[in-house]
């Protein structure tokens, strides 16, 4: 019989983490089996199984022969690695515990305009625009003030009906015809653009004015002006937008794996910096929309700020804290300690006694640095989280595979 060093000299070597001072696991077989059909895997990626030599197509390590589990009891699925193995991998393990969990789910978010304060200005009959107040996109604008003012022929036609109706009153008999008469033909100037001070001020002047101002109905920003003076503009002509920043919307990113952690009302606490250390303000979620982001396909949520910080702009990226409900006395271990597949989770369990086991695990939730355990350890067992890969490779080629009913749930 003759010794051959394989499977963790050959990852030694390809990585320099362990490329000094490593001490390879020993593994033995007789050289007199090559004539039996012998079977090859990768040491590292268990799927890859060829029957001849080569290498891994994924990691390029050298195929190693698989043992086969014959002549060893089935009840046996532990097993022991020296003091010096155990250095070289460097082996730490963890102790699988009970525990509170306060859970919370991090974030990409956005701040927005709030779209209930975003107002399209639109001219209430067609004209040109003979002078604009206000010409310069993110201008603040106040309630009331000047935007732009405009000649529209049917608004200077209203002014001269008007008029003319003041002065044909006195001829309607009846005070409430009269009333109605007038208030009609006030209504018809409200809804061309007039103010009721501009409206009192034609009533005195008793003239018509051609060009008339039309006024910021809330106060915002110009987010978009779309006119220039001496355009010709219609009704369906949108001049420009204000939008209002009282209330800002912050709109979350919510991976499709998590949607259904997210409930309306749950509480959201907003950080900004490149690392998410400036505490922004605290909101809850007030809206999931009912469909997907196209462009990322995640589900959106939104929540609102009561006002918007000076250090932030809309558009600014946050990191956004939701609070999931609270877990009691769960079973966890760290994440560290899990090795992944497609089909199955497991880990490697240290006994009292310092032999190790490949075991597979039901994983429930991911919290932060901690997995939930549904079934497959109990509190107290201790789990590799260092050296756990290297040590699952030297299992499986001492031939201490996990039964196929496990790998198939």
């Amino acid at each position: 019989m003759r010794a051959v060093f394989l499977a963790v000299l050959t990852f030694a070597l390809a990585t320099p983490a362990y490329s000094a001072g490593f001490t390879a696991i020993q593994i033995t077989f007789h050289p007199q089996q090559a004539a039996q059909g012998k079977v090859y895997m990768c040491p590292m990626h268990h799927h890859i199984i060829r029957d001849e030599p080569g290498t891994c197509p994924i990691c390029g390590m050298a195929l190693v022969v698989k043992q086969s589990p014959v002549n060893k009891p089935a009840a046996k699925r532990s097993f022991s690695l020296s003091e010096e193995q155990q250095q070289a991998i460097n082996i730490a393990t963890a102790t699988v515990i009970r525990m509170d969990l306060k859970p919370f789910l991090s974030l990409s978010a956005q701040v927005n305009w709030n779209m209930s304060e975003v107002v399209s200005v639109h001219p209430r009959a067609s004209g040109w625009i003979e002078k604009l107040y206000t010409k310069n996109p993110g201008d603040w604008v106040n309630k009331g003030d000047k935007l732009y003012r405009i000649y529209a022929p049917d608004v200077v036609v209203a002014q001269d009906d008007y008029l003319q109706l003041l002065q044909n009153l006195q001829s309607i008999q009846g005070a409430e015809e009269q009333r109605m008469m007038k208030m009609r033909g006030k209504q018809r100037l409200r809804l061309l653009g007039m103010t009721d001070e501009q409206i009192s001020k034609l009533q005195q002047r008793g003239t018509s004015e051609y060009q008339i101002d039309y006024f910021a109905p809330q106060a915002g920003y110009l987010t978009d002006l779309n006119v220039r003076e001496g355009m010709y503009v219609k009704p369906s002509t949108r001049v420009l937008t204000l939008s209002g920043y009282e209330r800002p919307w912050v709109l979350l990113d919510i991976p499709t794996q998590h949607a259904s952690q997210v409930k309306v009302g749950q509480s959201v606490t907003l950080y900004s910096g490149s690392y998410g250390e400036r505490l922004v303000g605290k909101t809850s979620i007030s809206y999931l929309y009912p469909q997907l982001d196209q462009r990322t396909q995640t589900l959106v949520a939104r929540a609102v700020l009561k006002r918007l910080p000076e250090t932030l702009k809309v558009g600014d990226w946050l990191t956004a804290r939701v609070a999931l409900p609270e877990q009691k006395n769960v079973l966890v271990i760290p994440v560290s300690s899990v090795i992944r597949e497609a089909n199955i989770d497991r880990v490697v369990v240290q006994d009292a006694n310092g032999k190790f086991t490949v075991r597979a695990v039901i994983l429930g939730d991911r919290y932060g640095d901690r997995f939930i355990v549904d079934s497959g350890l109990t509190q107290g067992e201790r789990v590799v989280t260092n050296g756990q890969f290297l040590i699952d490779s030297e299992a499986t080629l001492r031939g201490f595979t996990l039964p196929a009913a496990m790998e198939s749930n």
